[in-house]
């Protein structure tokens, strides 16, 4: 009987779940429970997971001190539904924006080891992102290209699952900050999120520029970081990575951002094709590693504006080591 139910639920009233997910929420409350479709306080041991959200979860869910398995279910089929659905079930449950954005990187904090001033950079990054007013939130999910993917990942154990947030890191560097990691990791192309290869760093291989375009060189799609001397972290994303010659690669997937001391990403504007270069030893042509020329030039104390990157505000403003 409680197998029939779980199917006829999964068709009629969770369209964004599969019915094995269906099931399995199912019969993990059973099992918690001792065979009943509701939680009590136990509720918050078996979604241990989502803390520091559990709590507030408990409270909106429960009815008489038990939340049933079905109101667990209608939250999970609205975070996996579209952002309209995302959004009125967050607004439901924190109340507005601000709230929804704190639960948010709470969860991601405890879940990913992040410390608090990195938490606190990520927060001020959503918060700047996203709108104040509720009413444009489910807005803001259909263009971010992190909220939608955020809001699942946090809440992908109500369903017992795992998203992958933060790619595999070959190799080790002492300038990434997690923060920066996860919103960058977000901003890429679906297929290049699950793995980062170190090529080139400072510490371990000089600072060379021979060295640096003897590794990126033809090596494919590429993020460059620096850290400047007083603690900057900024770099780009260059999709079709660098290969040595006059000629400009990429599309509109390049962008560039900053990691510290805020996180800012500057999309590509399509107004032009300029997007990555990388040239040396000619004495006719520009010579460096270049995101559109900018980084280049004001690392030198030199300002440009881009045609290929949204930049609002200076994004490099001090020299670079």
């Amino acid at each position: 009987m409680g197998a029939k139910s779980s199917r006829s639920m999964s068709t009629s009233s969770f369209l964004n779940l599969k019915s094995s997910q269906v099931d399995k929420v199912t019969l993990e409350f059973r099992k918690a429970s001792g065979g009943n479709d509701s939680l009590d306080r136990v509720f918050e041991h078996v979604y241990c997971s989502l803390v520091p959200v559990t709590g507030i979860l408990y409270n909106h869910l429960q009815n008489d001190g038990r939340v049933h398995v079905s109101k667990v279910l209608c939250v999970a089929n609205s975070v996996f539904g579209d952002a309209s659905e995302q959004s009125n079930v967050l607004i439901a449950i924190h109340g507005d924006v601000k709230s929804i954005m704190q639960s948010l990187v709470g969860v991601i904090a405890v879940r990913c080891g992040m410390n608090t001033e990195d938490s606190y950079t990520l927060l001020c990054y959503l918060l700047n992102e996203a709108p104040s007013n509720a009413s444009n939130f489910d807005r803001w999910l259909i263009s971010s290209p992190v909220g939608t993917q955020l809001v699942r990942f946090v809440y992908a154990p109500l369903i017992f699952e795992k998203i992958q947030l933060l790619p595999r890191l070959l190799g080790h560097s002492i300038i990434l900050p997690l923060s920066g990691i996860i919103v960058i990791n977000l901003h890429l192309p679906s297929s290049k999120r699950s793995e980062w290869t170190l090529l080139f760093s400072s510490s371990s291989h000089g600072s060379s520029f021979s060295q640096i375009t003897k590794r990126i060189n033809g090596e494919g799609p590429c993020l460059v970081i620096v850290e400047s001397t007083s603690g900057r972290v900024f770099g780009c994303f260059a999709s079709e990575g660098f290969e040595a010659g006059p000629a400009y690669r990429g599309d509109a997937t390049c962008f560039l951002f900053e990691m510290k001391p805020n996180i800012h990403v500057f999309s590509a504007t399509g107004f032009t094709k300029n997007y990555a270069y990388l040239n040396y030893q000619q004495s006719s042509l520009p010579n460096g590693l270049d995101p559109e020329a900018r980084a280049i030039l004001e690392m030198n104390g030199r300002s440009m504006n881009s045609g290929a990157f949204r930049d609002p505000q200076p994004l490099l403003d001090d020299s670079s080591s």
